[in-house]
């Protein structure tokens, strides 16, 4: 089951000040799913360890970030991490309707 544009941008507005503009967070949905998709299980224990960073680490993170060209505030750092923690669910929502299926099928 994904979550839909409306569902991510109420999620945000509810959890966040200064939520991020719906067009870009839904674009990072879209992005972080795609990459979940593709990933090898090493890419999604990383994106998994991102998410569960506590504050240094997620200082840490946006330092990374800005080192790469990207600033964001820590509010917008933890709006991206809220929306890869979201796809993460997503993903594994989706193994679990797969392995009902097959075991089903079985």
């Amino acid at each position: 089951m994904s979550t839909t544009k409306e569902q991510l941008d109420l999620m945000i507005k509810v959890s966040f000040p200064e939520p991020l503009d719906s067009i870009v967070a839904y674009k990072s949905y879209e992005n972080f799913n795609k990459l979940i998709h593709e990933s090898d299980n090493d890419t999604i224990k990383y994106f998994c360890d991102m998410v569960s960073k506590d504050k240094r680490g997620l200082l840490k993170l946006r330092q990374e970030f800005a080192e790469n060209g990207y600033e964001l505030t820590p509010n917008e750092c933890m709006q991206y991490m809220f929306i890869l923690a979201t796809c993460l669910l997503d993903f594994i929502e989706e193994l679990k309707v797969i392995k009902k299926n097959d075991n089903q099928s079985e």
